[in-house]
């Protein structure tokens, strides 16, 4: 078939992702958000090789993420989020070198959040909310020259938050409240001057007022 573009979403479709979708060769849009689809997500999509935007969110999905989903060479958005999702984030998506937006949040997520995700040279959205991550924020975020958006509310990272945020500089909406994190607020945050709106309450952070929010 010459399909390009599949979008089946806003319905009550049910039971699991058929692995057959991988024969859409030509398939560059799959978009199955917002129905109760569950199961795990087949790694057989990998061979989707055109695919260039995956929306599965706001289903029922379960199990682990596919380390093959790091291997979509043209993929610029994965939406996972919603869903239930558990495990690891496979080091592997560190290797989907066009992606956009990576959305993973209100699932069952845990472990750490690899560094790999520092080589998303075209990241520009990265949501993690909602999920049980442990451990720092990696400082590789801060290779991330193109992010705009950094959510990870609501885990249970600890630590202080890495002074490489400070070379996000296209960033304007970084969320980490309900975490663990502690330490002050990092002045290289100072240098992120196109910032708009800081939520990092809920933590255990300490120290003054930093005079850069002015």
């Amino acid at each position: 078939t010459e399909l390009w573009g599949l979008d089946l979403s806003s319905n009550r479709l049910s039971g699991p992702l058929p692995a057959t979708l991988a024969n859409l060769a030509h398939l560059k849009e799959l978009n199955l958000n917002s129905n109760q689809l569950g199961g795990q997500l087949p790694p057989e999509l990998a061979a989707l090789q055109e695919l260039e935007y995956l929306h599965l969110s706001f289903n029922r999905f379960s199990g682990n993420i596919p380390p093959e989903f790091g291997l979509f060479p043209r993929l610029k958005a994965l939406d996972l989020d919603g869903n239930l999702l558990w495990g690891n984030i496979p080091p592997a998506l560190g290797n989907l070198a066009s992606l956009e937006e990576l959305n993973l949040g209100d699932n069952l997520l845990d472990g750490f959040i690899p560094p790999e995700l520092g080589q998303l040279a075209n990241l520009r959205l990265l949501r993690l909310y909602g999920n049980q991550f442990g451990g720092g924020v990696p400082a590789e975020l801060g290779a991330l020259a193109r992010l705009q958006v950094l959510n990870l509310t609501g885990n249970q990272l600890q630590g202080p938050l890495p002074e490489a945020l400070g070379d996000l500089a296209e960033l304007l909406e970084l969320h980490v409240c309900w975490n663990q994190l502690t330490g002050e607020l990092p002045p290289a945050l100072a240098r992120c001057l196109l910032l708009e709106n800081l939520d990092a309450g809920y933590n255990q952070f300490e120290g003054t007022l930093p005079a850069w929010l002015g």
